[in-house]
């Protein structure tokens, strides 16, 4: 499966990649209540053909925000 790239270049999705973006994006917060590999594991699910890096974010951040309902 490929992202496009915000230059429009294309690579293969890695799921570290994500991953690794959503730890740094998340320094400072509990890992208690903040679990990056989760939502890079929901992320990742929803990537298909030609998907932007942009949109890996959006959906990033939707399934962050979704996940606020189990937090206790």
């Amino acid at each position: 499966m490929y992202v496009v790239k915000r230059d429009g270049r294309t690579e293969t999705v890695h799921f570290d990649k994500i991953t690794a973006r959503l730890k740094k994006l998340s320094y400072g917060l509990s890992q208690e209540h903040c679990d990056p590999v989760l939502v890079a594991q929901k992320v990742c699910a929803g990537v298909y053909k030609g998907v932007t890096t942009s949109q890996l974010d959006e959906l990033a951040a939707e399934t962050a925000a979704a996940l606020t309902a189990s937090h206790p």
